[in-house]
């Protein structure tokens, strides 16, 4: 029997002191450490037969390599931590050891991928967890898509996306001219009222409107016939009496001598028009 709370040392590396490893019994991590090549065993008598109470092992420094028997008979390993140093992994070097769950390796997918690993004997590590070190990644964004087009008013947006899933959204400012169709009618003009149009926008909601002035007076026109008679001169002696009302065009029309007031000598002006006197 071993003491379970010692603290043993040894070497593994090939000239004896370039690796070394020590192995905490209370807790049961193996810790290697060193640089260059890790020496070959012959058999799994590793440790100094302590390989079986072996749970944990972590490599640190710049070592190359995990020589063949290394950690074979290591029954009780659960885990390991491989450093980016190593680069061949050879025959036999976890011989045994099934119940190894979890890699811990300090580089990428494809570093490990590239390290040269037999498969003599080593098929408890290719059944294992290979934990990688998280990858920088950077992306790779596809072509911009519009998802809303912008409009003379209102800004648009487009976005594109990564295969990881990060998205970029971009604002595509409003362009600030309007895109007009044709005017429409909106109120008919006349010759005594303005009419009025509009237009709508093609891009956006923006209605713009216009005044139509086409009003056409005919001076003395009194009663809207398009013509001047006797029967206007009449309107205006009705308006002077007062036996009916008058607005503001049919004032205008019916000051035919334009001296802002409707008297008789308003129609009497008509009246000479009709006789050709004026």
């Amino acid at each position: 029997m071993i003491d379970v709370y010692a603290s043993d040392t040894g070497s593994l590396g090939v000239n004896e002191t370039n690796i070394t490893w020590s192995f905490d019994e209370a807790t049961g991590v193996l810790t290697v450490n060193g640089y260059g090549k890790m020496k070959s065993l012959n058999n799994p008598n590793g440790f100094d037969g302590k390989a079986e109470y072996i749970k944990q092992v972590i490599i640190t420094g710049d070592i190359e390599n995990i020589g063949s028997y290394v950690f074979a008979a290591c029954t009780s390993l659960v885990s390991i931590s491989i450093p980016i140093s190593v680069n061949k992994i050879e025959d036999n070097s976890f011989l045994y050891c099934h119940n190894l769950e979890n890699i811990y390796y300090e580089g990428t997918k494809l570093q490990w991928e590239n390290i040269e690993t037999s498969s003599a004997g080593n098929e408890y590590l290719s059944d294992a967890k290979i934990n990688y070190k998280e990858e920088t990644h950077v992306c790779t964004f596809s072509e911009w898509k519009v998802v809303n087009k912008p409009t003379c008013i209102a800004d648009g947006n487009k976005i594109r996306e990564c295969s990881c899933g990060k998205e970029e959204v971009q604002i595509i400012p409003a362009t600030g001219k309007h895109n007009f169709g044709e005017w429409e009618t909106i109120t008919q003009e006349t010759e005594y009222h303005n009419g009025e149009e509009k237009r709508n926008c093609k891009n956006c909601s923006y209605v713009e409107t216009r005044i139509v002035d086409n009003i056409k007076i005919l001076i003395g026109d009194v009663n809207s016939d398009s013509k001047i008679t006797a029967s206007d001169a009449r309107v205006i002696l009705q308006l002077v009496a007062g036996l009916r009302s008058i607005d503001t065009v049919e004032l205008k029309i019916a000051d035919v001598n334009a001296d802002d007031k409707i008297t008789a000598v308003d129609a009497r002006y008509i009246l000479q028009m009709v006789a050709g006197l004026k």
